[in-house]
């Protein structure tokens, strides 16, 4: 939903666990 929330997860990828981390960060 956020460019700037699937930029950092696209990149870093390995960190799979990080991507629902953000989301919740963000309040979605």
């Amino acid at each position: 939903m956020f460019p700037a929330v699937p930029n950092l997860i696209i990149p870093h990828g390995n960190n799979t666990k990080a991507v629902p981390a953000l989301h919740f960060t963000t309040g979605r």
